[in-house]
Formats: C-alpha cells, structure tokens, sequence
C-alpha cells in the first residue's frame, strides 16, 4: 500500500512539474517587466539628417536587490560585436549611447562615464549603422544564478538637435539559458504571425516613414534572407502589397520613389495602414517617422500565439488613431 502511494505522489510531482514548465513558457508580452528584453539601436553620422543617436536605459525595478545584467550587442546580422556584465543595485538604472564619433560607430557606458569603445567604423558611402541588443537579467554576481522578471529597458533615438522619440524595448519574460551562453534563442520565442501599423509619409512636406524590423537570434546566411511581406493601405483601405528581402535588421522606407528595396503605398497617399504577415521567425519592431522638424514612432500591434500555439484574431485598431501627428 506505501508503494501505491509512494508511486501516485511520484506521478502527481511529475504531472505538476510539466505543468510549471509549461506555464514558464517564454513569453514577449509587450510593456510588461521580464528577465530579458531585445532593443534596436542605430546611429548616424553628425551631418546626416536626422543625425542619430541611440539612448538605451536598463532598470532593475527591485528596489531593495542588486541585480546583474549581461548585455550583448550585435550588428544588422546579428553578428557579435561585444558584451559586458554591469551590477544594478535596488532600484538603479544604467544607460548605454550608441553614436558615431569620427566615422567610427562606438558605445559609451553613461553611469561609468569610460572612453567610448569603438565597435565598428563605417565605410565609405555609408552614413548609418544599426543593430539590436541582447539584454538579460540576473540576480548572481558576474551574471550568474537565476533570472528574475525585475528588468525595464527604454529606447531613445535622439538626433543632434535634442529632438528624439522614445521607444521601449521588446520585453521577454520567463527567458531560460538553456545553453548557458547568455544568448536569447529565438527557437525559445513565440512568433506573431499578423503585424499592423499607421504610416505617414508626404515627400512635399520632407516627412518620411520608415519600418523597423528585427529577425532576433538567428544569424541566417546570408543576411539579406528574411522575406518581409503584407499590404499597404490608404484612408479608404485601397491596398498595395509588398515583397521584399530585408537583412536581420532592417530599415525599410514607406513610400514612393525608393527604387525596388521600398514598401510601395498606393498612388497619392501620404497615410494610412499597414499589414504584416510574418509566419516563419520570431520579430519585433515599429515605425520611425521624421520631418526635419520632428522625430515620432508608432507601435507595431500583433496578434497573440494562444496556449495552443495557433494565431488567435488581431484586435482591429481604429485608422484615426494618431491621425493629430501632422497638425
């Protein structure tokens, strides 16, 4: 009898532990704390307009516990550039800038205030680099020990005039280092498979859109293989679909007269919607707009991957939602 109910804790300890860990399954909920998140950065030489550096704050919202957090920065292919572990104490913050300095794109540590470190240098022609940031939180030192959701990460993309948008990082929640490389993997992230955003873009008044994405943790080759695909609509839902192959990273102008690597919009627009179809990689992003006057960004709303793992229906958003950004 002792065996019988030795033998039916056993199983009911294994029924619950399947059952925690696959209630821990990773998640991206956007705007919510995590113990990993993936942000964009970009920076620009001084006389490109908008000339732009990349502001990233790193929050560790326990307020009474240090925190350690392992950053990773990478290229528009996801290549590694470098990495550093920097201690939070309760309730501190770190802030990292990405600029150029010299033809030479470089990262400077704000709270430690060291020489900048260079990461790249730009070729010639070239007046832009960008890529994305792994971050990932730890409560041991030297980056170690378990990964509690305690961690906030804001994104600022600021041009030489001050002017600039605030953006927030894609949070992960539940994130586990299953090879204990510090890396996220993507294969561990849920894939949204509909995207939709609002878009402005009017050559007459200098304003230009741009669509940002991010392939995160893949380090495809060649780069360039990422299919970005969907619809383009006016005010009165005319649509123009788009078929392009884009890096790891890509910037992505909205509107015509591009050439090929562009997203066309119907003939005369100048705002409206766009549709996303994304069934293969997990991805994050938003829609950077610039007029010479101002820098704004638009969120990216997706569906949600059920329990299940099947798309359940996007939330329909109004098209008038941000319709005062030209008054």
């Amino acid at each position: 009898m002792k065996s019988k109910i030795l033998v039916m804790f056993l199983v009911l300890g294994l029924v619950f532990s399947l059952a925690a860990k696959k209630a821990m399954a990773v998640t991206m909920d956007d705007n919510v704390f995590g113990n990993a998140a993936l942000a964009y950065w970009q920076a620009q030489k001084a006389d490109t307009n908008p000339a732009q550096s990349t502001y990233i704050s790193i929050v560790n919202t326990n307020k009474t516990q240090d925190r350690y957090v392992k950053y990773i920065l990478r290229d528009e292919c996801s290549s590694y550039v470098l990495d550093d572990c920097h201690k939070l104490t309760g309730g501190d913050v770190m802030h990292l800038k990405i600029h150029v300095e010299d033809g030479q794109v470089a990262v400077t540590d704000l709270e430690l205030l060291p020489p900048s470190t260079v990461i790249t240098t730009l070729t010639a022609g070239d007046d832009e680099a960008r890529g994305y940031i792994e971050f990932t939180m730890w409560e041991g030192k030297g980056c170690t020990g378990a990964n509690p959701n305690e961690m906030a990460v804001t994104t600022a993309l600021v041009r030489g005039d001050n002017k600039g948008v605030g953006i927030n990082a894609a949070m992960v929640q539940d994130w586990v280092d299953k090879d204990d490389d510090y890396k996220i993997d993507a294969a561990e992230l849920p894939k949204n498979s509909i995207w939709w955003g609002r878009w402005y873009s009017d050559a007459d008044t200098d304003l230009q859109g741009w669509l940002i994405t991010v392939f995160p943790g893949l380090e495809k080759d060649p780069c360039e293989s990422y299919i970005l695909k969907g619809n383009s609509l006016d005010e009165k839902e005319d649509a123009r679909s788009f078929y392009l192959k884009v890096k790891e990273v890509a910037k992505t102008p909205i509107g015509p007269g591009f050439g090929p690597s562009f997203i066309v919009v119907p003939p005369g627009a100048t705002r409206g919607a766009i549709e996303i179809q994304n069934d293969l990689y997990p991805m994050f992003g938003f829609i950077l707009m610039d007029d010479c006057k101002r820098v704004g960004a638009f969120p990216l709303f997706h569906n949600r991957l059920s329990t299940t793992g099947c798309p359940g229906n996007p939330v329909p958003i109004p098209f008038d939602r941000w319709g005062d950004f030209l008054k």
